[in-house]
């Protein structure tokens, strides 16, 4: 029973201490049970109570903290038990046969983790090596935990700052103060080449610190996960500037997809297969509100508007109709009646007449304001869904 229990022990302190080495010391690795314990946490409070989410990360870094405790003062006491109490000294006072049994064990484990005296002295030689090794252990967890909580805090300000700077882009750009398609190349460039080393610098403390996933921003405003879709909009518009702001934008691009593969691969638990399923499914998670650019993406417009075999029926007010784009970027045709504000278009040849694809500002017939690239469709049964779209318009 000795030999067992002193085994049992052993593999319990080094399920904790394996943890530990790396969670903080092995940058390539993450720490199994404490990402499963902060995975938990996460999922149960998104469950019974998703308005605290804030609280998961909080709770999440005190849980694996004390489970490190745990680790070493129940592994030790396992390996102390069987030898108690016929290899120690006791003060004068102690009733010397309670620490014969586990409770005993664990408050000479205790002690000896904290360096505090318990009362209770080992005879043997190896035995006050062993509990001198764990107050050492008991040491360095402190200095752990307290370097952790350090080293975490940059983390968030920097992912903070990120969401920050995106989100008042995106207010400048729907208020129409300034729009980045109005910016010369060499300032675009300047500020994507900015955006992209941040989310660099994210994805890369995401990976050394993943406890950082599971804490909850509580602003919106500050909040990367629901400001990362525009982020993807703005590098793949900017893609088709010239210069070095299309090589900005393509290292943004590349930024993002790293983060997201980062995200699906280690607290989604999915492959990174498509860029907007991954968008939508971080923003879901933190409970986030998907935020595009007031531009929509012209796929379709780049690649040629792919019409419907049959002829589709014209908007009466001027030969309009609404293109719906696939996962592929193809159009697929839907009627819709509508009223168009018109802004400026991008033309795009085609055999058998010249389409112009508008980003158009819509009102529909129940009065409902609506805007390009997340608009509503009406479908049978009046059901409602959120699909991404073009309008196109005929020229003679």
């Amino acid at each position: 029973m000795a030999v067992f229990l002193t085994i049992l022990g052993i593999v319990v302190v080094f399920i904790g201490l394996q943890d530990v080495f790396h969670t903080l010391f092995h940058p390539a690795k993450h720490g199994n049970v404490s990402d499963w314990i902060a995975r938990r946490i996460w999922r149960l409070l998104q469950r019974i109570r998703p308005k605290s989410l804030s609280f998961a990360g909080p709770v999440a870094f005190v849980t694996i903290m004390l489970f490190w405790a745990g680790c070493v003062i129940i592994g030790f006491s396992l390996i102390l038990l069987p030898r108690l109490p016929q290899a120690f000294v006791f003060v004068q006072g102690l009733d010397t046969n309670s620490y014969g049994s586990w409770p005993g064990a664990l408050d000479v484990s205790i002690g000896s983790l904290i360096t505090l005296s318990t009362g209770a002295y080992s005879k043997n030689l190896g035995l006050q090596w062993l509990m001198g090794i764990e107050a050492v252990i008991g040491f360095a967890l402190l200095t752990a935990a307290v370097s952790w909580l350090l080293s975490i805090y940059p983390v968030f300000e920097h992912r903070k700052s990120l969401a920050h700077e995106a989100t008042l882009i995106h207010f400048s750009e729907v208020t129409g103060i300034r729009r980045l398609d109005q910016l010369s190349d060499s300032d675009l460039s300047y500020i994507l080449e900015g955006l992209a080393s941040q989310l660099i610098t994210c994805r890369n403390e995401l990976s050394q610190f993943p406890i950082t996933y599971y804490f909850h921003e509580d602003e919106t405003k500050t909040a990367l996960a629901g400001i990362l879709p525009y982020l993807a909009d703005v590098a793949e518009q900017s893609v088709r500037r010239s210069g070095s702001a299309a090589l900005a934008a393509t290292v943004l691009g590349g930024a993002i997809d790293d983060y997201l593969n980062l995200i699906a691969r280690s607290f989604l638990r999915r492959p990174f297969t498509d860029r907007g399923e991954i968008l939508r499914a971080f923003a879901a998670d933190h409970q986030r509100e998907v935020v595009r650019s007031p531009r929509p993406v012209l796929r379709a417009a780049r690649r040629g508007v792919e019409l419907p075999g049959r002829t589709p029926p014209l908007h009466p007010a001027g030969n309009q109709f609404r293109c719906l784009l696939d996962g592929r970027g193809h159009c697929r045709y839907r009627s819709w009646q509508a009223h168009f504000h018109h802004t400026p278009s991008l033309k795009n040849g085609e055999p058998g007449g010249q389409f112009v694809v508008r980003p158009e500002r819509l009102i529909s017939n129940s009065g409902d304001r609506l805007y390009a690239g997340h608009m509503r469709v009406a479908v049978k049964k009046r059901r409602v869904r959120f699909r991404r779209s073009l309008i196109v318009h005929i020229e003679e």
